[in-house]
């Protein structure tokens, strides 16, 4: 349930992901659905076949399309109405804003899967293949990593400072402190895609 208490949900039909109401033809390799915090018109889906993101409005129509991405694999929308994405096959993350012009992007992973922007405004990420996850400044200087994780697949900063991660190769989600310390673990998930 989301906070305005729509219920966000979806199928999977041969192999790919429908969302509810929006034509099949729209989104043929349709990754991840993700509502915009400041307009609830528009929803952002990655399409990582089309290599694109697309923004839709809220009948399912296209309102814009972000172009030119390759292997887009992770969408986090912004408090502004922005994007940030993790443009897995041009290893960076890169930020767009409301209006779909590109305004910010780092190249600090080399196999970024998921990006997140913090509070404070830097960005953390997911290295998948390069085995780390990172925080980045808006400058793009990288302030915090840990590295030798099993393929991370996904992380979240929680509320405590401590980062929440998922790694698929020892199939368990950990929540670790910035020397990385684990606090907590959970293991035995199949495949942890997101924390």
């Amino acid at each position: 349930t989301l906070a305005n208490g729509d219920t966000l949900f979806g199928a999977v039909r041969n192999g790919r992901f429908q969302p509810p109401s929006f034509p099949a033809d729209l989104l043929p390799h349709a990754r991840q659905l993700e509502r915009v915090p400041a307009g609830p018109t528009l929803r952002f889906v990655a399409c990582a076949g089309d290599d694109k993101v697309v923004a839709l409005r809220r009948d399912g129509s296209e309102a814009f399309a972000l172009e030119g991405l390759s292997n887009p694999h992770d969408i986090d929308p912004l408090p502004d109405g922005g994007v940030l994405i993790a443009d897995r096959g041009h290893g960076r993350v890169v930020e767009f804003g409301p209006d779909g012009e590109e305004r910010w992007e780092t190249d600090a992973a080399a196999d970024p899967v998921a990006a997140q922007r913090l509070p404070d405004g830097n960005t953390l990420i997911t290295d998948l293949h390069g085995r780390q996850i990172l925080e980045v400044t808006p400058a793009g200087a990288v302030v915090w990593k840990l590295e030798g994780l099993a393929m991370p697949i996904e992380v979240d900063r929680l509320a405590n400072g401590h980062t929440l991660l998922c790694e698929a190769e020892t199939h368990r989600v950990v929540e670790v402190d910035a020397a990385g310390y684990i606090h907590w673990a959970f293991e035995g998930i199949t495949y942890p895609a997101d924390a």
